[in-house]
């Protein structure tokens, strides 16, 4: 293992790293893994309710926004904790500041949803 942190030096290399923070984070974090198959169920339902293509894409971004918003919240609390495993105030904040964007993020995902959903069943 290196001793310094080193830039990857292709785009392959760092697609790797990418894919292996995902795979962690889907490994580690219940979270990610229920919204993860709650994406998938949103899509399969939407592909089996014929939605149009931009309603698929709807939901599609709103899922990849959730996901991406669960990711950025697990790095900033695994962070959090290593740079004061002692209970700071102001890590308490940004952790609970990183949940609550991945809590608007999924209200958000929630009406889309919602919007798309309730049409189709109609």
């Amino acid at each position: 293992m290196p001793d310094q942190w080193q830039k990857s030096k292709t785009i392959a290399e760092a697609s790797r790293h990418a894919w292996d923070g995902v795979r962690g984070a889907f490994t580690a974090e219940r979270n990610f893994r229920v919204q993860l198959i709650v994406f998938g169920a949103a899509l399969l339902l939407g592909w089996l309710l014929g939605l149009p293509a931009s309603g698929l894409a709807m939901i599609m971004l709103a899922g990849t926004l959730v996901g991406c918003l669960e990711l950025i919240n697990t790095a900033l609390e695994n962070l959090s904790n290593v740079v004061s495993p002692a209970y700071q105030e102001v890590l308490r904040g940004v952790k609970d500041m990183a949940a609550g964007a991945v809590l608007l993020g999924s209200i958000g995902a929630v009406l889309v949803g919602l919007l798309l959903f309730i049409p189709a069943l109609l």
